[in-house]
């Protein structure tokens, strides 16, 4: 409202038959928009709610040891592999607490924030994983640590405030994905060549 008063005469220029400091027209679009965040935040917040915070910790740390860890160093025991998951979600667990004890920001924040590191770090290997052929494990990780880095530093930038993180954090990441994907060795194999080819009778010879 404060900064709706502060461009009155910007929103003159642009209202018909409302006074741009009418009171009860920003009383109710303040309302309005209070209303649509709450009903945003509080959908996806009670479906969280009701998610065992034990499984979230074991898909957080098995994903991390088969998709990261695996990736960057291969043949591991699968004793060795279980260990380490096992640490995973004993470590994953102790940021949960630490963070719960002192949040680094408010729940609006820490969502946006969430939402944000989700589309820099998946949407490179989701969009050109379905409609490319090239592509390895190597691109990937490379696209989640440009996204975090780009994601943790985009404040600190000069002139940051223009411009939402996600935004140079997904542009940057699809770029480290591709740049890596290009200069390293293709890792589809024979069936995923086969399925973006369109062709089925190929992929799927070994069934019949």
């Amino acid at each position: 409202m404060v900064s709706a008063l502060g461009v009155t005469r910007v929103l003159s220029g642009l209202l018909y038959g409302v006074a741009p400091t009418d009171g009860s027209t920003l009383v109710a679009v303040s309302a309005l928009l209070a209303t649509v965040a709450l009903v945003a935040s509080w959908l996806p917040a009670r479906s969280a709610a009701r998610v065992d915070p034990a499984t979230i910790l074991l898909v957080l740390a098995s994903t991390t040891e088969r998709d990261i860890v695996s990736i960057a160093l291969p043949g591991r025991t699968e004793e060795s592999e279980m260990r380490w998951t096992r640490a995973w979600v004993g470590i994953f667990a102790l940021i949960t607490a630490l963070i719960s004890l002192r949040p680094l920001a408010g729940i609006v924040e820490l969502t946006a924030f969430s939402g944000s590191l989700y589309g820099a770090c998946f949407f490179p290997a989701i969009v050109f994983g379905l409609h490319w052929r090239r592509g390895s494990g190597t691109a990937v990780i490379a696209s989640f640590v440009v996204g975090i880095l780009v994601l943790l530093a985009w404040d600190f930038v000069p002139g940051s405030q223009i411009l939402h993180k996600i935004f140079p954090a997904m542009a940057l990441s699809t770029g480290a994905f591709w740049s890596v994907s290009v200069l390293t060795e293709n890792g589809a194999s024979e069936e995923v060549e086969a399925l973006l080819a369109g062709d089925p009778e190929h992929q799927f010879q070994d069934e019949f």
